[in-house]
């Protein structure tokens, strides 16, 4: 085969393929408007008189091709009526053409431009072509104004190639894409009502496809059944000032490789989706939008560097999210009410600045990630204000001070910190790889850890009131911790993962849920005595097989289990010692408490007094027994 074959043969696969791709609609016209002015056939609808300005004078059932420049075609309210295929009318190379009150309908293109420039379609309508209402290829400086443009099969308005158009004051109606821009620039979209546009997974209200520097403002997209603006491998655009309502999908969407994008005062409302920023877009800045009512507010993934900033978000699903991983944003100045999960980070090196959430399920949750900042944040009245999930040392490593607050009380985030004690004014505490610290005396409510021993060693967390948090007190591979004299109530009131040789004394766990009032993953060696469970759905979940220490022999003994008698009915008190087997009535059962066969209290404590008293004073009776305990222990 000849080097000149094998090159035609090429080239030949070469325009089939892109022809499948972007189809270049074949003009077969049956009335032309000529270039020397004249009307062929002579006896079609149309009329002039000045070869400038042409007037319908009743409806065209054939094609109308324009082979003339700087005129006036106006439909005069009759329509051009097509048979389902060929174009109605169409522009090749034409400049300064006008096209007003026509309607245009049933063809597989309703007016198709090509290669022109500075043209008008004005006050028209243009229903019912399968394939696209207005197709503009390879032009400049067309204005499509005030029209009418519903019930296309592919888009309303389809622009390829071309630059420096204006899509102002239209009515776009169910087409696949109501406005599709391809491989376009500086357009002007504004002012459009564009509804119920939209397929399977495809098109929506405005599709801006490998198209820079274009403008989208003042346009009111509702009931997209796809996305209401999709930006792909599209940079350098403003969206801004638009409402996006009711839409099946997001409303706003910024995908593959779009940059530099500015969104900013849209009104998203009732959509499945807020906006997202998805797939190596980056650099973009969303700020000043108002948003209530989505299934989510904002949402990055895969997306660096971006800016999102003095949003409004109200009543969504979730707030802001960063995952998959986003890493090196900014969040900054945003209002998050009742909104699911405030802001939620599942990536690294953000910066979170000066936000408030309220009124939602979490404020702020940080989420397998690090080196993220965090600084004049402030949660109040979420079921969880403050939020970290880690199992890592590195994952731990956030720079979260005390100006962050939750219920006007400063968080307390220690990474590193030695010999040293937490001020009572805490509303959370997180400490990591610490040693040495001190808790006395906080009152902590609405976290999801209300405080965290994470890789820390003798910390003392003691005489405080934690409640309303999902985990009262939480240790991860923590040991030689002590934990005493507290009250916790709510989901866990203790939960032990991987921690071993920590002593667990005098506090009260009561009201806590299914996972337990003391929740045991694989640690090992713990001592409880002298707690008093009461009201808990379970008292002591073990989850991994632990064997842990559940008293601390004759005669401090055990704990207090509420539902003893309900287990052992036959059970009393009439012996005592070690063995309980010597005559006479102590304080403690005369059977052990049986959680496991790992996890035994040999002296469960009796209550002494009726029902009515027992809490308080058994309370006040355990607190005098760890104090006399821990006195003797000293001297």
């Amino acid at each position: 085969m000849s080097k000149n074959l094998a090159s035609l043969i090429l080239a030949l696969i070469l325009i089939g393929v892109f022809g499948l791709a972007i189809r270049v609609p074949k003009v077969e016209a049956t009335i032309y408007i000529k270039a020397d002015g004249s009307i062929d056939p002579p006896t079609a609808n149309i009329t002039s008189v000045d070869n400038s300005t042409y007037i319908f004078t009743g409806n065209v059932n054939d094609s109308i091709a324009v082979q003339r420049d700087n005129i006036v075609i106006d439909g005069a309210d009759f329509t051009v009526q097509g048979a389902g295929s060929l174009t109605g009318i169409s522009l090749y190379e034409r400049s300064n053409v006008t096209i007003k009150r026509v309607h245009i309908r049933n063809f597989t293109y309703g007016i198709y431009i090509y290669e022109s420039s500075n043209n008008t379609i004005i006050s028209s309508n243009i229903t019912a072509n399968s394939d696209q209402g207005v197709y503009v290829r390879s032009s400049t400086h067309s204005n499509i104004t005030g029209n009418n443009i519903a019930n296309n099969g592919e888009d309303g308005v389809f622009l390829l190639y071309s630059s420096n158009s204006s899509i102002y004051g239209n009515n776009i109606v169910d087409s696949e894409a109501g406005i599709h821009l391809q491989s376009s620039s500086h357009h002007r979209i504004f002012g459009n009502n564009i509804t119920d546009n939209g397929g399977l997974q495809v098109g929506g209200g405005v599709w801006l496809d490998r198209a820079d520097f274009n403008t989208l403002s003042g346009n009111n997209i509702t009931a997209s059944g796809w996305h209401g603006i999709q930006l792909e491998r599209a940079s350098n655009n403003s969206i801004s000032e638009n409402e996006i309502m009711a839409g099946t999908n997001r409303a706003i969407i910024v995908d593959y490789y779009s940059d530099y994008n500015n969104i900013t005062g849209n009104r998203i409302i009732d959509n499945y989706k807020g906006i997202e920023l998805s797939r190596s877009s980056h650099y973009n800045t969303i700020s000043g939008n108002t948003m209530t009512l989505n299934g989510e507010g904002i949402h990055a993934r895969y997306s660096d560097y971006n800016s999102i900033f003095g949003n409004n978000i109200t009543d969504n699903g979730s707030g802001i999210m960063l995952s998959d991983p986003s890493n090196n944003n900014s969040i900054s100045g945003n209002i998050i009410t009742d909104s699911g999960n405030g802001i939620t980070v599942g990536s690294s090196n953000n910066s979170i600045y000066g936000n408030i959430i309220t009124g939602g399920n979490a404020g702020i949750s940080i989420q397998h990630s690090s080196n993220n900042t965090l600084r004049d944040n402030t949660m109040a009245n979420n079921r969880y204000n403050f939020l970290i999930r880690a199992y890592n040392l590195p994952n731990f490593l956030n720079d979260v001070d005390d100006s962050n607050t939750v219920d006007d009380k400063p968080i307390y985030y220690w990474v590193d910190s030695h010999d040293s004690t937490i001020p009572s004014d805490a509303g959370c505490v997180i400490l990591a790889n610490c040693t040495n610290i001190s808790i006395r005396n906080v009152n902590i409510s609405h976290n999801w850890q209300g405080v965290a021993f994470a890789l820390t060693t003798n910390a003392t967390i003691a005489e405080s009131n934690i409640t309303n948090t999902q985990y009262c007190i939480w240790l991860w591979n923590s040991s030689n911790c002590y934990i005493n004299e507290n009250y916790v109530s709510h989901f866990i009131g203790i939960q032990l993962e991987y921690s071993s040789n920590n002593t667990i004394y005098g506090n009260v766990i009561t009201g806590c849920g299914n996972w337990g009032g003391v929740g045991v993953v694989e640690s090992y060696d713990n001592t409880f005595f002298g707690n008093n469970f009461t009201d808990n759905y379970i008292h002591v979940k073990i989850d991994v097989a632990s064997a842990n220490n559940w008293d601390d022999g004759y005669p401090e003994g055990g704990n207090y289990w509420d539902n003893f008698k309900y287990l052992y009915p036959h059970v009393n008190n009439v012996y005592s010692g070690p063995y309980q087997n010597e005559t006479g009535s102590d304080n403690f059962w005369d059977s052990q408490y049986t959680i496991n066969a790992d996890n035994i209290d040999q002296y469960p404590i009796v209550p002494e007094f009726p029902s009515i008293i027992i809490l308080p004073l058994f309370m006040i009776v355990t607190l005098l027994t760890v104090k006399i305990y821990r006195r003797k222990n000293i001297l």
